[in-house]
């Protein structure tokens, strides 16, 4: 046993010194795996585009197939997922990352089982056992690669165990553990860098399409400028056409105007509108800071606070994020200048935005002031995916969101595999110290404006 272990230490070490925990951190893994065995590997594609087969003779494409289309049910997979060479060879050095419409796939409602599935079924279920822990360590070594002040980190507390044939209890954790740290990796972008000069060409080459960034070879060019179309309501036969989300902001901001809905399905941004002069709506300024934190103390009974709170009020968490400047309010005021409906939203470090606070005055509600100050929000970081989150039993919130795009997250438990969309963490007003019968959180995420615009555009110009 001591030489086994020896040995597989010796070949992971095979690492390049810059691996990282991404997807070129797992090709490395995945490739010396197959390496220690019998050279052969699971692929989706061989080389005349047929689906499904084991393969000795492998490139690096179908290493980097092999990982990705795990995410994609065997039925789904089509020629369409195939990778280039070129790419494959620039996501293996960091200088890429994984093209859009395969990142999708991590954010769908049924990834994780579709991924954990796969992963057992078409790589750890083909292993040897000696591959199996050769895995396992080489997996190992990319978790200690993450910094330790990344959130991630937590990973290097709940590694797979050693897989022992006959034990199932134990292996089913090593198959999880697996999948979920592989889940993980694939999230994570891949270094980028300043791209290598190359000879000019002075002919264009057949596959221009494939990596002309205007799309000048092809019939719609990708440099085709964006489109807004601002929608009223009630007028729906006549609209206005912009591009630039400033000037759509704008638009709706003189007009004081409620985004009732965007539409984003063939490749342009519809904005649906209707104004009502009754009200204002604009971004918080510091004078109004203890009057918004004011309107959230007066209806505090409607909110389930968090444990993690720590006993601290959300309008006091709310004027303390407002005057740190870590979050950003908006409001819809009336003529009076009463505040009628609240926003608040921040910048988070992984470039993603998050809402936090909203609340609207119970007499102004059923007038669609929540879902025109999402929809404000959604326009105004047009290029930011949105998370948010409410208790269960905020109903109202919860259609509202979804009406508005958001679709439930799910969430992985690293000790056990699980997967679930509850979270146990509000307090249960009828026994608030009774951590046993704390209620839950649902977590809401909605895909960026302009993703969902590229995926219209790009479902659009296939059909035409």
């Amino acid at each position: 046993m001591g030489n086994k272990k020896n040995t597989v230490g010796m070949e992971t070490a095979q690492f390049q010194e810059d691996a990282k925990f991404n997807l070129s951190g797992l090709y490395q893994a995945l490739r010396l795996t197959v390496a220690s065995g019998n050279n052969t590997l699971w692929v989706p594609f061989d080389d005349a585009g047929m689906c499904c087969c084991i393969r000795a003779d492998l490139k690096q494409p179908m290493y980097i197939e092999a990982i990705y289309c795990l995410l994609i049910k065997t039925e789904d997979l089509n020629e369409g997922f195939r990778i280039d060479p070129a790419t494959a060879s620039r996501i293996t050095k960091n200088y890429s990352g994984l093209p859009k419409y395969i990142l999708d796939y991590l954010y769908k409602e049924d990834a994780f089982c579709v991924f954990e599935k796969n992963v057992k079924e078409r790589l750890l279920t083909r292993f040897s056992n000696e591959q199996k822990e050769f895995f396992r360590q080489a997996l190992i070594i990319l978790v200690h690669k993450i910094p330790q002040s990344s959130d991630l980190a937590s990973l290097a507390n709940v590694l797979p165990p050693q897989y022992l044939p006959g034990d199932e209890v134990s292996n089913q954790l090593y198959f999880s553990r697996i999948a979920c740290i592989m889940f993980e990796a694939l999230k994570q972008s891949n270094v980028k860098s300043d791209p290598v000069a190359l000879p000019a060409l002075r002919y264009k080459p057949k596959d221009i399409e494939r990596d002309d960034p205007y799309g000048m070879a092809t019939m719609h060019s990708n440099s085709t400028a964006l489109v807004i179309e601002m929608i009223d309501d009630k007028h729906a036969s006549t609209s206005e056409e912009l591009h630039s989300i400033d000037r759509a902001l704008e638009f709706i901001e003189k007009k004081n105007a409620f985004i009732l809905r965007i539409d984003c399905s063939i490749g342009r941004i519809k904005v649906f509108y209707k104004i009502n002069a009754d009200y204002v709506l604009r971004r918080l300024e510091k004078a109004d800071y203890i009057r918004a934190s004011d309107f959230l103390r007066a209806h505090l009974d409607e909110f389930r606070p968090k444990a993690s709170w720590r006993n601290r009020s959300l309008s006091e968490m709310v004027l303390n994020g407002l005057e740190t400047e870590v979050w950003t309010g908006y409001i819809y005021e009336n003529k009076s200048r009463n505040l009628v409906s609240y926003i608040d939203v921040k910048i988070r470090s992984d470039g993603f935005c998050e809402i936090g606070a909203q609340l609207t005055e119970k007499p102004e509600r059923g007038k669609h002031f929540a879902t025109a100050l999402i929809n404000y929000i959604r326009l105004k970081y047009a290029y930011a995916r949105l998370y948010t989150g409410t208790f269960e039993e905020n109903t109202p919130m919860r259609t509202t969101l979804k009406a508005t795009g958001f679709e439930e997250c799910y969430f992985v438990d690293y000790a056990n595999g699980k997967r679930t969309n509850r979270i146990q963490e509000r307090i249960n007003p009828l026994a608030p110290d009774d951590k046993d019968k704390m209620t839950y959180s649902v977590y809401y995420t909605v895909p960026s404006v302009i993703s969902e615009t590229i995926d219209g555009f790009e479902r659009t110009s296939v059909h035409q």
